[in-house]
This record gives C-alpha cells, sequence and structure tokens, in this order.
C-alpha cells in the first residue's frame, strides 16, 4: 500500500471520532452553562384587567339646608267696606279700594330639607322630599278712588254725594313649604349627576295690611230739592289680616355629588296658592272679605348630606 493513501485511511477514523466525542460531550457542556429567559413571553402568559367601575347608586335618606330668592305675584281684590257712613240713615256698603291691586315683591329664603331616594333601575330615581324655609318677601302699593254721585243709604233723589277714599295695602310672606315627590335621572362617569322633576302640595303663611281713610261729602240740609249744605266724614280704616294658604307645586332641578357623601344642588319651584277670600277686620268698622290671589317663584341652591353610599373613588 502507498504512504499517501494509507494516511487518508487513518485521518477518516480520527475525524469520525473527534465528531462522535464532540456530540457526546455537547450535552454535559451545556448543564453548566446558565439558562437565559426567553426572548417573549409564552402564549398563555395572563393578561391584565382593570377592575370594574362601580356606579354611586342614590339609595338613601338625606338632610341638607338651601338659600335662594322668590318672587312672589300678588292681587287684592276690590275692598268692600260695610261701615262707610252715610247722613241719612245706617252705614252703607261701598267700595274702598281700586278693583285691584298689585303687590309683588321679591326677597331672600333659607331653610333646609329632608328626603329619600331609591334607585329603582340603572339610572332612574325616584323619592319624597319636604322643604321649609323661612322669608322675607315684602311688598306694598297705593289704593285711590273717587266715585261721583255715590248711593248711600238714605240719600235724597237728586242729591249728589262724593265719597273718596286713600290706602296703601302691604303684603308680607314669612314662611313657605313643600311636600313633593321626585323622579330622577342620573348621568355621568360614576353617575354623579342627576337631573329630576318634583311636584307636590305647598304652604305659605302671609300677612296683610291695608291702612288708610275714606272722605264722604254728603248733603246735610236740603232745601226746596236742593242741597245748601255739605257734611263731610273722614273714616278712617287700619284693616289687618293673616293666612296660611294652601297650593300646589311642581319645580325641577339638578344634583350634583361632588364628594363622599356631599351633593350640591340647583332648583327651581314654582308655587300657585291660587285665588281666595280672606277675611280683613278693623277695630272700629268691623270685617271686610277681600280675594287675594298669590303665586311664587322660588331659586334654591342647596347641599345635602346622603346617608346611602360615599361616591366611589377611582
Amino acid at each position: 500500500m502507498h504512504i499517501g493513501s494509507w494516511g487518508r485511511v487513518v485521518r477518516k477514523p480520527f475525524v469520525a471520532g473527534v465528531a462522535v466525542a464532540a456530540l457526546v460531550a455537547a450535552p454535559a457542556m451545556a448543564g453548566d452553562l446558565p439558562i437565559s429567559a426567553p426572548p417573549y413571553a409564552p402564549p398563555y402568559a395572563p393578561l391584565y384587567r382593570a377592575p370594574p367601575i362601580i356606579a354611586l347608586n342614590w339609595t338613601g335618606c338625606y338632610l341638607g339646608g338651601h338659600i335662594g330668592g322668590s318672587f312672589v305675584d300678588k292681587k287684592f281684590g276690590q275692598f268692600v267696606d260695610t261701615a262707610v257712613p252715610s247722613t241719612f240713615g245706617a252705614p252703607t256698603s261701598f267700595a274702598i279700594s281700586d278693583p285691584s291691586i298689585d303687590l309683588n315683591s321679591t326677597g331672600l329664603l333659607g331653610g333646609g330639607q329632608v328626603g329619600c331616594n331609591f334607585q329603582f333601575a340603572a339610572n332612574w330615581v325616584i323619592g319624597f322630599e319636604a322643604d321649609a324655609s323661612g322669608a322675607n318677601q315684602q311688598g306694598g302699593g297705593d289704593s285711590r278712588l273717587i266715585t261721583e254721585g255715590a248711593v248711600l243709604n238714605g240719600t235724597l233723589p237728586g242729591i249728589t254725594t262724593v265719597v273718596s277714599s286713600n290706602g296703601t295695602a302691604s303684603s308680607r310672606t314669612d314662611f313657605i313649604a313643600t311636600a313633593t315627590g321626585r323622579l330622577g335621572y342620573t348621568f355621568g362617569r360614576l353617575g354623579e349627576g342627576m337631573v329630576y322633576a318634583k311636584g307636590g302640595a305647598a304652604w305659605a303663611k302671609d300677612r296683610y295690611q291695608f291702612n288708610g281713610q275714606v272722605l264722604t261729602d254728603a248733603c246735610g240740609v236740603v232745601a226746596i230739592g236742593q242741597c245748601v249744605l255739605v257734611n263731610s266724614f273722614v273714616t278712617p280704616f287700619n284693616f289687618g289680616a293673616s293666612e296660611t294658604r294652601v297650593g300646589w307645586t311642581v319645580g325641577a332641578g339638578v344634583e350634583w355629588a361632588f364628594w363622599d357623601n356631599w351633593s350640591v344642588k340647583l332648583e327651581y319651584d314654582y308655587l300657585d296658592f291660587g285665588s281666595r277670600t280672606v277675611t280683613f277686620n278693623d277695630p272700629l268698622l268691623g270685617p271686610a272679605n277681600i280675594s287675594v290671589s298669590e303665586r311664587i317663584s322660588e331659586v334654591k341652591l342647596g347641599v345635602n348630606y346622603r346617608f346611602g353610599s360615599p361616591l366611589p373613588t377611582y
């Protein structure tokens, strides 16, 4: 055999043996090397999910206070005095005021409210509320009335009698209260806002005054069918009355829960007490029945503390 060929034969088994040794040693060497983290998360790794948002629940009772202002639209009907004096005979009933006296007024009010809510659907709230306000609404108006040829008891035919009156009427509303049902709809990311409508019964405590005088120019002496002497009578009057009225009210507002159990609200209310007869009394002239109509508009800013669930925070 040639020497060159022998060398090639020897080299082939040697290379094969080295390769086999490398394959056998590789697992052992790999066991001594540090294991690195995979370059990406496995497909079965859990994903992060934010907790669900829990909206405010308005169910529960509350207590609060309010301030605001009001406009009172009040009208007096015509005063009919039952004791205007006459030269002849008994006193005579006669009008001593304008047909209608406006006593409109504005003023401040302040008070408190208490109520309960029940949230019966995702965004709907029903409830009940009672509130009371101390008020300071005062109004006044002047009345002047002159009647020529007034017919008094005992007046002779063809004899002219003149009755004139002047006075000042005033009115004051001291107290306003309502008892209403409410229906609201919530809004906002956490349901922290609520718009609502309300309606129910209303009460108002009123006081009235009508002060002035009546001047009667009547014939005192008649000769041959003519008046030869005129007598003048001045009758002062000081009528007063007070009453508690019952009526109805409707309103609307918006309430916003701003922190923990606290909320703020802005509200408009309309109160209607219609027209009714009020008995006025004078110490000397006696009673007089007068028609009085009254309507009130209110704007109130209030704060409530709710005893239910607090406003969620995230």
